[in-house]
């Protein structure tokens, strides 16, 4: 911190050579001592380096959510590289038990993603907000769905939203009006903010389930709030599926990388052009 002041008075001069000889003299008799505390890296995603004093370093902490039913935390992942004065985007991801780590306790998508886009230089704040059993329509049993956590974490500040899922929902008109009015809120509690719509990927788990119906209501909610639309129904297709837990429907450590690096390819030129113009 800079502090504004005077040169002092001349007459001061030896007043203050005398000081500092006295502090010169205590300090050659006194041990020096060095903190040994370093911070620790960071767990690192596929084909990212692990952090070293010229790698990045993330941050993680967690708030508490409410109402006080939701069982589980949103997870704030923080560049620890970027200068104060850098211009920092932030980012919010609602999701369901794709995007909480829900077989990868501590490590969600979200955390490799971070890693990335340090490492690419790009100055971001990942917010994750997501609890298992949940979409648009579908409350599950922590009783909230993704306009109840849009409500709780997007603020005018917000660069970013993305909305990933759900297979949680079942296609229909009840659906159509839940997409359309979270999509809704959120661009009025983020006016400026870039709105991406990820639909469900499909996992061996479903069974052959048709996500077409899901896939279409987001679509259409997508196209007519200009919001972009990505569909992620063969995301975990042919070989990819074995990036899938034992349960064939959520990502393992190796899934968690590979959708880290996915949504960070897809966030790198929104991030950009915040940054650029």
């Amino acid at each position: 911190m800079l502090l504004a002041g005077c040169s002092p008075a001349a007459g001061r001069a030896p007043a203050r050579a005398q000081s500092q000889a006295q502090a010169q003299a205590r300090s050659q008799t006194q041990p020096q001592t060095r903190s040994q505390t370093q911070p620790p890296a960071p767990r690192a995603a596929a084909g990212v380096q692990r952090t070293s004093p010229a790698n990045p370093v993330t941050v993680t902490t967690t708030v508490p959510t409410t109402p006080a039913s939701l069982a589980t935390t949103v997870t704030t992942t923080v560049s620890a590289t970027s200068p104060a004065s850098t211009r920092t985007v932030q980012i919010v991801v609602i999701g369901d038990s794709l995007t909480s780590g829900h077989l990868t306790p501590g490590y969600p998508w979200t955390t490799p993603a971070q890693q990335i886009l340090d490492q690419q230089h790009l100055a971001a704040h990942l917010v994750n907000a997501s609890a298992p059993g949940i979409g648009y329509a579908t409350a599950g049993s922590v009783g909230v769905t993704f306009a109840d956590l849009a409500r709780q974490v997007v603020t005018p500040r917000t660069d970013i939203v993305v909305l990933f899922g759900s297979d949680n929902d079942d296609a229909g008109p009840a659906l159509d009006r839940a997409v359309d009015s979270t999509v809704d809120l959120v661009q009025a509690l983020a006016p400026l903010a870039a709105v991406v719509i990820v639909g469900p990927p499909a996992t061996p788990a479903q069974q052959g389930r048709d996500l077409t119906g899901i896939v279409t209501a987001l679509r259409t909610a997508a196209t007519r709030a200009g919001a972009t639309f990505v569909d992620a129904t063969d995301w975990f297709a042919g070989r990819d599926a074995t990036l899938l837990s034992s349960d064939d429907e959520h990502p393992s450590e190796a899934g968690e990388d590979y959708l880290g690096s996915r949504f960070a390819a897809l966030l790198e030129p929104l991030i950009r052009r915040r940054l650029h113009g």
